[in-house]
């Protein structure tokens, strides 16, 4: 068996009377060599005779092991502990009007729940980081007066300054509204792209203002993720889906059912994930 680095959730940067470097030290060199040693003597430990190695070989490697393990576990116990996990925000979208894009997305339901950080990039793997952070927002919406089409990154924080994965909103998924374009029947648009490998955005039409949700099922029928569960004026909009389920773990792939509720009706469209 050989043991893997558990990630670090959090963010050193964020954490407040830490340094950041000593906290990535800490991981890599301590943690890091803790594992690694554990890795070493289980690898030494499976290649052993255990009929014909003398006894006090067996002991020591076994004694070492048992060091090695303590010192993985207690160090995994104190990166989990600098923070209690945060779910990543759902239902994640956003509307391109006049200059400015307004996002939007639903509350976390955490107790301890200190807000949520909105990071801009300009391509899907941009690093949600100090340099790409747009704003601490308090509340589920924000208005972004950068005039342009952008990918965006939200995550939840508690007052740990732990942060939760983060919700990808792509380009395509960010569409400019004209209040104009009312269609005359509830739509769902097929999904783009399709198949779809990083992420995937839906448009769908609303004859008139009406509470919204737009969600992820698998071919069993069983929930995978909300995107939209939220009040719509009436008009064209978009909402994007990062590929992932609602615990923020990539889903593998396979067909995807997107099911959108409104207006007292259904609509549905299916997407292809590629990996």
């Amino acid at each position: 068996m050989r043991y893997q680095l558990v990630p670090m959730f959090h963010r050193p940067y964020l954490l407040n009377d830490l340094s950041q470097k000593l906290i990535e030290s800490h991981y890599e060199n301590n943690y890091g060599g803790a594992l690694r040693r554990l890795n070493a003597i289980t690898q030494e430990l499976a290649s052993l005779d255990f009929k014909k190695a003398p006894g006090y070989v067996v002991n020591d490697l076994k004694r070492e092991e048992l060091i090695a393990m303590n010192s993985t576990l207690l160090h995994e116990l104190y990166f989990a502990s600098l923070g209690l996990a945060v779910k990543m925000p759902a239902a994640f979208a956003a509307q391109y009007v006049a200059g400015a894009t307004h996002l939007q997305w639903t509350h976390n339901l955490e107790p301890d729940l200190a807000g949520y950080r909105l990071y801009r990039g300009t391509s899907p793997g941009f690093k949600p980081d100090t340099t790409s952070l747009v704003a601490i927002v308090p509340d589920t919406t924000y208005v972004d007066a950068a005039n342009g089409i952008y990918y965006y990154k939200l995550t939840a924080a508690n007052r740990s300054s732990l942060e939760s994965p983060s919700a990808l909103l792509a380009p395509g998924a960010t569409t400019a509204v004209d209040p104009a374009r009312v269609p005359g029947t509830l739509f769902l648009a097929a999904p783009k792209p399709n198949p779809a490998r990083s992420a995937a955005s839906f448009r769908f039409g609303l004859p008139r203002e009406s509470e919204v949700s737009l969600a992820v099922y698998d071919v069993h029928g069983r929930l995978g993720r909300d995107l939209v569960r939220s009040r719509y004026t009436a008009g064209e909009h978009s909402a994007g889906w990062d590929l992932r389920n609602a615990g923020g773990a990539a889903v593998s792939g396979g067909l995807y059912f997107i099911r959108l509720n409104a207006d007292g009706a259904a609509r549905t469209a299916r997407v292809a994930v590629v990996r």
